[in-house]
């Protein structure tokens, strides 16, 4: 996993955080990292601290034999809005999907066991005062586990996972992210006005798994071990 040499935001807010990047629930989140990542940890996280902020990071993956006996590089990116300037167009913001590891895996992508879709909010650094943590972490939003295929496009289905009502978050460590993914909003018999190409992923609940957008995540889907 690679990420730039100098953060493309240092020292953000917690409030630059949840407004930008919609990390409603950074703080708790955080502060469930820490106790089971940092158990010794005596400080709690509040408004006052700021993060370095990084809008990517470049998941470096094995070759897929099928295809290519080259490594694969790919950007999971979390960039929030940017709004237009003068005659400078704005940006729309960028929340990626992800396959996150939550528990032992290989570094090949051979099956989807032990493996969960996160929206990827923010990809950030400790700040010092909570000592030298060696390693990048993310705010992901987390969906619930694969369930069984839709029968008509048998692909994987999924939704938005909830916790209290509210979108279940965590704190996990960059590589974790074990590579980007697409989801395709569940329409059923119509399409509904709210949906629209920016939005489609905040405004539906329900959706597919891709199994379809490259050869390697073809292959992890099929395959039963």
């Amino acid at each position: 996993h690679i990420l730039a040499k100098t953060p493309s935001h240092p020292h953000q807010s917690v409030q630059n955080l949840v407004h930008a990047h919609g990390a409603t629930d950074f703080l708790p989140a955080l502060q469930s990292f820490l106790d089971t990542n940092l158990p010794d940890n005596t400080l709690i996280p509040g408004d006052h601290d700021r993060f370095d902020i990084y809008c990517q990071v470049v998941v470096v993956t094995p070759p897929a034999f099928q295809v290519s006996e080259v490594p694969m590089c790919r950007r999971v990116r979390a960039t929030p809005e940017k709004l237009a300037s003068g005659r400078k167009p704005g940006i729309p913001a960028r929340f990626d999907m992800a396959l996150i590891s939550v528990g032992p895996r290989t570094s090949h992508l051979r099956t989807l066991d032990g493996l969960r879709v996160g929206q990827v909010r923010a990809i950030f650094t400790l700040p010092r005062q909570f000592g030298e943590y060696p390693r990048a972490l993310a705010y992901v939003e987390l969906f619930t586990p694969f369930r069984a295929r839709d029968p008509s496009s048998r692909m994987r289905q999924v939704s938005r996972s909830t916790r209290q009502l509210r979108r279940n978050a965590a704190v996990i460590h960059v590589d974790d992210i074990v590579r980007p993914c697409h989801l395709i909003p569940k329409m059923g018999e119509s399409v509904a006005p709210r949906l629209i190409g920016g939005n489609a992923y905040e405004a539906a609940n329900d959706f597919y798994l891709n199994d379809f957008i490259d050869v390697e995540m073809f292959c992890a889907s099929v395959t039963i071990i």
